[in-house]
């Protein structure tokens, strides 16, 4: 009797650490630019121009910073290329949107930068 609250534990727990596994996994570069591009939509009122020419920068540095984060090397290699590919993207978005709408973005970018900062203290 024993042995099977013991099995029952053990099976409980590994579920539980299967399922958390699943739900932790990383989106892919396509889902996380399809989710960028339309939280910008709706945070910076884009037209539909500037939403597909939003689409294909997010797109393209999503990869990036795909290839950066399997890419070999030490953590600060890849923390300073991801943050050179953030310059280069922003620098992008200036040419694409308003003024107001690249100081909404900017704005954007230091909330999601904050919540993060958070997470990672929990």
């Amino acid at each position: 009797m024993q042995f099977h609250r013991v099995g029952l534990l053990v099976l409980c727990f590994g579920m539980k650490t299967v399922t958390y596994a699943q739900n932790t996994s990383r989106a892919t570069p396509e889902e996380r630019a399809r989710k960028q591009t339309t939280t910008m939509r709706e945070v910076l009122v884009l037209t539909d121009e500037q939403e597909q020419k939003v689409a294909e920068i997010n797109l393209r540095y999503a990869r990036k910073n795909e290839g950066v984060a399997n890419n070999g090397g030490g953590r600060m290699a890849k923390m300073n290329a991801v943050k050179a590919n953030r310059n280069r993207k922003n620098g992008e978005m200036k040419e694409v949107l308003t003024p107001d709408q690249y100081e909404k973005y900017l704005e954007l970018q230091e909330q999601n930068a904050a919540r993060m900062r958070q997470q990672r203290m929990q």
